[in-house]
């Protein structure tokens, strides 16, 4: 988790950001499921708040080595493809939402 610059987070960050955006807009006209949806955030928060943290106790007693490549589960990665491959989920997910919002809005 260490290994990729907080540039890299970030955009993680701002795609899942999008993705809760877009069910906000699409879905969150009501109080009751604005209420989930509050619900479902506070965990998000929680998701990517403690790995955050941890990530800043590690860079204190241990700083990242400045490697090439990721080695992951099945073999090694760049640091561009382990962001792609990160990335990858969540912005799908958003243009999947995207065209169930557009469909669910836009149906007569």
């Amino acid at each position: 988790m260490s290994e990729l610059p907080a540039s890299a987070w970030r955009i993680v960050l701002g795609a899942w950001l999008s993705f809760f955006g877009v069910i906000v807009l699409a879905f969150g006209s009501s109080k009751e499921v604005l209420f989930v949806l509050g619900v479902v955030t506070a965990f998000a928060g929680v998701f990517f708040g403690v790995p955050m943290i941890l990530l800043r106790i590690n860079k204190r007693t241990d700083p990242a080595q400045s490697k090439r490549y990721l080695d992951t589960l099945n073999g090694r990665l760049s640091k561009s493809e382990a962001l792609a491959q990160i990335v990858m989920a969540p912005a799908l997910l958003t243009l999947g939402l995207v065209a169930i919002g557009y469909f669910a809005t836009h149906s007569g």
